[in-house]
């Protein structure tokens, strides 16, 4: 039968991109997300993206043999990023930003708990999902000379990848919290209480398990079985989520090149002083980090994003 080319070029360009546009709203009303904007992709149908960026990769070939040719070539440079993973846990690293990962990884070679050990490995694969992210924006390993509608798909797949994980980790760590509490640091360690945080920290898809979690940390900042950042970091993501300003300063975005600004704040003046009290730096030493990540492109981006 025809591909998905040759039917884009049967039914013409208009009624092709028709479908597209039918494609998203219908994810957005299965995800319950009907009128709303600059969504979380971890929260609309996991079928969504892949879907979309199918149908944009054959809306942009100029015939079936070059949509067939993008569909080989996709299909290589998914492998790649795959193997670039699996490589991690034999410490081969395809580059150097994936060091501390690998750094990571090489914990689970310890004598740990079961319980432990799945957190190692579920952080590490959050931290290799974030940095493929910032990797094929860079054009590197896998997203290395790819025309420009790969890497469209690429971009597209290395996200539902990340959402696929986070997801994943989600639903792991609410049911492993649900059975033996929080990772305590008097019990499994510092680095098991920030595995496990930034677990919680990225299940933005879930703000109802988020809140939890942070109910559940407080009392674990006054005991020392939590470090007080960990706590800072999430009460931010949750006061934006429940559409208040943040204590810390800790969520933001980039303004311009080189420039990232924190979202709105509680009082304002008094913020180094409370993020100095969470064990976090003062909020000009923080945006110094973004000076590097804050690209022109980046800020156009989310200078569309709208404050939580």
């Amino acid at each position: 039968g025809a591909g998905p080319a040759a039917l884009r070029q049967h039914a013409g360009d208009t009624k092709f991109a028709a479908v597209i546009s039918a494609a998203t709203t219908h994810a957005y009303n299965v995800g319950g997300l009907e009128g709303v904007k600059f969504v979380s992709g971890c929260r609309l149908p996991q079928w969504h993206a892949p879907v979309q960026a199918g149908l944009i990769l054959a809306q942009a070939a100029t015939s079936e043999a070059e949509w067939q040719n993008w569909v080989h070539e996709v299909k290589t440079r998914q492998t790649q990023y795959q193997t670039a993973w699996d490589d991690l846990s034999t410490g081969k690293i395809a580059h150097p930003d994936l060091g501390g990962i690998a750094n990571r990884l090489k914990a689970t070679q310890e004598t740990l708990p079961p319980s432990t050990r799945e957190l190692v490995v579920r952080a590490a694969r959050d931290q290799f999902g974030r940095n493929a992210i910032m990797l094929t924006d860079q054009g590197l390993l896998w997203a290395k000379d790819e025309q420009p509608p790969v890497r469209d798909y690429m971009e597209s797949y290395v996200h539902t990848q990340l959402c696929a994980t986070d997801i994943s980790n989600t639903n792991w760590l609410k049911a492993e919290l649900a059975q033996n509490g929080w990772f305590k640091i008097s019990t499994y360690g510092s680095n098991a209480d920030g595995d496990a945080w930034l677990l919680a920290q990225h299940a933005d898809h879930d703000p109802a398990f988020q809140r939890d979690v942070l109910a559940l940390l407080e009392p674990l900042v006054a005991t020392g079985d939590t470090r007080p950042s960990n706590f800072a970091m999430l009460y931010d993501r949750v006061a934006l989520k429940d559409k208040r300003p943040q204590r810390y300063g800790s969520q933001g975005r980039c303004v311009a090149a080189g420039v990232w600004e924190p979202f709105e704040v509680e009082d304002p003046t008094k913020l180094d002083e409370r993020r100095a009290q969470a064990g976090l730096e003062p909020i000009s030493e923080n945006q110094k980090r973004f000076i590097s990540i804050c690209t022109a492109d980046m800020a156009a981006l989310q200078g569309q994003i709208k404050q939580p």
